[in-house]
């Protein structure tokens, strides 16, 4: 016991004595915020993005990709704004600016792409079980998923040992939420709630992406915190460090239109795999950026 607690200050003091937690950028600050504003124009998300010559390139360059399929290239911003869409848009601008403001966190232990593709694809997957099962509109899905698992990225900053120790408990198929407690001294998601939370992140993402595991313990957020869950399982993504549940567990508050016969995750993502192939097809198109 005594170790696991000085396991789990001397990861806290290292977080803590971190130079710079990184930050997302001022001008994908902007663009998420106005993307998600239903009555932004495309005038206005065209004036911010010109500030900004790289974004502006990527914008265009994924207007002007086979996935949306335009007969004739897209030559302004304006242009490839109504392509690519304010939904999409937003997805790809959001997802790309926290991978980038992770760049100067040396890749150790983890694979970095996979831990990205995991999340893109979770934050996708959320936004659209949110809009289909008709939750609050006014809550940033995106956001919650693709951030759910952050805290793996500071672990492999602050501890790369013990992640080492981690990984082959992973390889030997040991891996459990009560290793990673005992190894790390305390859980991914607690960390990912630290960062969170100095990052200034609307703070009702904060208890879904702490308890995204245990969505009982989410208090007013668990119906939300599950869904967190179930798009983290949908993700065609893994790494060797999640959970993965051979059967998810649904009860009556989920409120999913579902038969009642016992409910397993090939179940779910045939029911689902119209959105599982839009957070793949979102997934990738963000990775084109970088």
């Amino acid at each position: 016991m005594n170790r696991k607690i000085d396991r789990r200050n001397a990861i806290l003091q290292k977080i803590d004595s971190l130079e710079q937690l990184p930050t997302l950028p001022a001008i994908a600050q902007q663009v998420i915020s106005k993307a998600l504003n239903p009555s932004v124009t495309f005038k206005e998300l065209q004036k911010i993005i010109s500030y900004d010559p790289p974004l502006t390139a990527r914008v265009l360059k994924t207007a002007n990709s086979v996935y949306y399929g335009r007969r004739t290239p897209a030559k302004s911003i304006e242009d490839a704004i109504f392509t690519i869409g304010l939904n999409d848009l937003s997805s790809i601008c959001l997802s790309t600016s926290v991978i980038e403001s992770f760049v100067h966190y040396d890749q150790r232990l983890l694979d970095r792409r996979t831990l990205w593709k995991h999340s893109i694809s979770t934050g996708a997957l959320f936004e659209s079980l949110a809009k289909r099962n008709n939750l609050d509109k006014s809550f940033n899905y995106l956001l919650a998923g693709l951030l759910h698992d952050i805290g793996w990225m500071i672990l492999d900053h602050v501890a790369p040992e013990i992640l080492g120790l981690a990984l082959q408990s992973a390889e030997a198929r040991e891996w459990s939420n009560v290793v990673e407690k005992k190894l790390f001294g305390l859980h991914h998601s607690e960390i990912g709630a630290i960062v969170l939370e100095q990052w200034n992140i609307p703070p009702e993402i904060i208890p879904i992406v702490l308890n995204h595991h245990a969505p009982e313990k989410a208090d007013d957020y668990q119906k939300p915190a599950k869904f967190l869950q179930l798009a983290s399982l949908l993700s065609p993504y893994k790494l060797p460090l999640i959970t993965i549940e051979s059967e998810i567990t649904l009860d009556k508050s989920l409120g999913l239109n579902l038969p009642k016969k016992e409910i397993t995750l090939d179940k779910l993502r045939k029911h689902y795999k119209k959105e599982i192939t839009y957070a793949e097809d979102i997934t990738e198109l963000s990775l084109g950026w970088l």
